[in-house]
C-alpha cells in the first residue's frame, strides 16, 4: 500500500514535467492554429502516457520490497521513487523555465 501511494509522485512530477516539451511539439507540427480543444487533448494525452509509465515503473521499484520484505527493498522503492521525482523535477523545472522565457 505504501508503494502504490508514494509511486503518485514521480508519476505526477514526470507528468507536469512534460508539459513543456508537449506543447512545443504541438507549436512546431503547427496545430496551434486549429482549435484549441484538440491541441489541451494532445497535450493531456503525452502527459497522461508519462504519467501512466511513470506510475508503471514507481510500481516495479516496489517489487523488490515486496518479495524481499526487508530494508535493502525499501530502500529500493523509496530511494527509486525519490529518485524519479528529483530527476522529474529538475528537467520539468528547465524546460518550464525555457518554455516560459520564450
Amino acid at each position: 500500500m505504501i508503494v502504490h501511494f508514494v509511486a503518485y509522485l514521480p508519476a505526477f512530477a514526470w507528468a507536469i514535467a512534460v508539459i513543456p516539451s508537449a506543447v512545443r511539439r504541438e507549436v512546431s507540427a503547427g496545430h496551434v492554429k486549429d482549435e484549441l480543444g484538440s491541441v489541451l487533448v494532445m497535450v493531456l494525452t503525452y502527459a497522461g502516457t508519462t504519467f501512466s509509465v511513470a506510475l508503471v515503473v514507481a510500481h516495479a521499484l516496489g517489487i523488490p520490497w515486496i518479495r524481499a520484505q526487508n530494508d535493502r527493498g525499501r530502500r529500493v522503492a523509496i530511494g527509486g521513487a525519490i529518485a524519479m521525482t528529483a530527476v522529474a523535477m529538475i528537467l520539468g523545472a528547465v524546460s518550464w523555465i525555457s518554455l516560459l522565457s520564450e
